[in-house]
C-alpha cells in the first residue's frame, strides 16, 4: 500500500500540483541505497506535507513511496538528491529510475519493491536536483562555498548520469540549484 495517509492524497489530488518536490531533510545522510530501500525502518526519505492539522510536519518515506504519490495524484516527481552522493550513486539512481529490471542489481531492486517498469515510463519527466543549498554551511561538511565548485560538481555529477545507457534528457531533468546573494 501507498505509504502517505489517505487525507494526504486526497488533499494533494484535490490541489492538483503539476510537480511534487520530494526533499530530504536529513540530506547529507541518506545516499542512494538508503533512498531507494524498500522501507523507512532500512533508511528514511523525508520531506515536508501537510498533516492532519493542516501544519506542516514531516513524513518519512522512500524514493519509491514518493514516487507512488506523485504517479496516484497525477504530478511530475521532483527529487532533491542529498550532498553527500557521488556520480556512482547517482549512476546507480539512474539505473533505479530507469533500467529495465533484468538489467541490474537497481532496475532489481524497484522491480522488487513492486515496479516492474521503469519509473520513466511511468512519468513523462522525473526532476532530479543535485543537493540542496550547497552554499548553506548547515550542510558541512558537504557544504561549498563557491559557485564556481558547485558548478564543477554538478558537471561531474552529469558526466556520469549522460554514460548510463538508460537515461533519456528529456525524461530525466538534471536540476543544478540556484545561487543567491543575501544583500542584507
Amino acid at each position: 500500500g501507498l505509504a502517505f495517509s489517505k487525507q494526504v492524497v486526497e488533499t494533494l489530488k484535490e490541489a492538483r500540483p503539476g510537480t511534487l518536490r520530494f526533499y530530504n531533510v536529513a540530506d547529507i545522510s541518506v545516499p542512494v541505497d538508503g533512498m531507494t530501500a524498500k522501507s523507512t525502518t532500512d533508511a528514511p526519505w523525508s520531506f515536508l506535507a501537510l498533516d492532519s492539522g493542516a501544519r506542516m510536519g514531516t513524513v518519512t518515506a522512500t524514493v519509491g513511496e514518493c514516487l507512488q504519490l506523485a504517479q496516484k495524484v497525477g504530478a511530475r516527481p521532483w527529487i532533491t538528491v542529498g550532498n553527500a552522493n557521488t556520480p556512482e550513486d547517482w549512476y546507480a539512481l539512474i539505473s533505479y529510475l530507469a533500467a529495465p529490471a533484468e538489467a541490474d542489481v537497481h532496475g532489481k531492486r524497484r522491480a522488487e519493491h513492486g515496479q516492474s517498469a521503469p519509473w520513466t515510463s511511468v512519468f513523462d519527466r522525473i526532476y532530479l536536483e543535485i543537493g540542496n543549498e550547497w552554499w548553506n554551511p548547515i550542510f558541512y561538511p558537504f557544504h561549498v562555498d563557491s559557485p564556481d565548485k558547485y558548478g564543477e560538481i554538478c558537471k561531474l555529477i552529469i558526466e556520469r548520469i549522460k554514460q548510463h545507457p538508460n537515461y533519456d534528457p528529456e525524461r530525466i531533468k538534471i536540476i543544478c540549484g540556484g545561487w543567491a546573494i543575501n544583500a542584507h
